[in-house]
């Protein structure tokens, strides 16, 4: 079945880091979303647009033989998609020669790479990469409240309409989400995630159902560019979580600043 979901602003590479099997979950449900978001029946391993390398050591004659084949165009979805699970095992010269694949692939290909820690891949891989992060806070299904994510909705619509200064007219404001550091990040995290997604794919192929919604009605608000932006100022704030700051000024630098190139305070 060919897949006739639009598909905007796709990237061609994504790096998924998480707990193995979890990520690798993930990775799985991304390419069907991309491959055949409307057909949950059909086995993946069936989809002849779809390739999946699971192996933890990947030698580099597969690598280069995927790199040779990736020129085959899809032959019943608008792309092709491979997944190299354990990316992060690849030895030197196997990513080195990823990396050829990564820097101009065909418009029709799609990676998915699955990692544990991507800090042992190649910086140069990394930043050809749309980075997923799965926080260890949403593996261990750590949450907040739905009143507490109802509240965080409206402080990420404002934040990305620039409005961020009405929001702390009284510090007292910032008071829940110092509290509960840990899981603010990492439902923020999962919230812009779940945004590329429906960015990328005009579909949700992972989203937590009662967060859909708002999603969807924030991504009318906000731009491609401005995620992706937002989740590596998510990435730079969790950095800091375990340093000595004053987090009430790192909430309100973050939330005032979010999706924005503008940094001084």
């Amino acid at each position: 079945m060919s897949s006739t979901a639009k598909l905007s602003e796709l990237s061609h590479a994504y790096l998924i880091e998480g707990e193995r099997d979890i990520a690798l979950r993930e990775a799985r449900r991304l390419a069907r979303g991309i491959l055949m978001p409307q057909d949950e029946a059909t086995p993946l391993e069936a989809l002849r647009d779809f390739r999946e390398v699971p192996d933890e050591k990947v030698p580099i004659a597969m690598v280069r033989e995927m790199t040779a084949g990736m020129y085959q165009r899809p032959l019943e979805s608008a792309y092709r998609v491979l997944l190299l699970n354990c990316a992060d095992l690849l030895r030197e010269e196997a990513q080195n020669a990823l990396l050829k694949s990564l820097e101009e692939p065909p418009s029709y290909i799609v990676w998915i790479l699955v990692a544990e820690n991507y800090h042992k891949l190649l910086p140069t891989i990394r930043s050809r990469c749309r980075l997923i992060h799965l926080s260890r806070a949403r593996q261990d299904k750590i949450s907040l409240s739905p009143e507490e994510e109802e509240a965080l909705f409206q402080l990420l619509r404002k934040s990305f309409a620039g409005e961020g200064a009405v929001v702390f007219d009284r510090r007292e404001t910032l008071s829940p989400w110092v509290d509960k550091k840990t899981e603010t990040l990492s439902a923020i995290t999962e919230i812009l995630q779940n945004m590329l997604q429906y960015k990328s794919i005009q579909s949700f192929v992972s989203a937590d159902p009662r967060r859909r919604a708002h999603c969807k009605a924030l991504c009318q608000e906000v731009s491609f560019s401005q995620i992706c932006l937002a989740i590596e100022q998510t990435e730079q704030l969790r950095g800091l979580l375990d340093v000595n700051i004053n987090m009430p000024m790192a909430w309100e630098h973050f939330f005032l600043h979010l999706g924005s190139n503008s940094v001084n305070s």
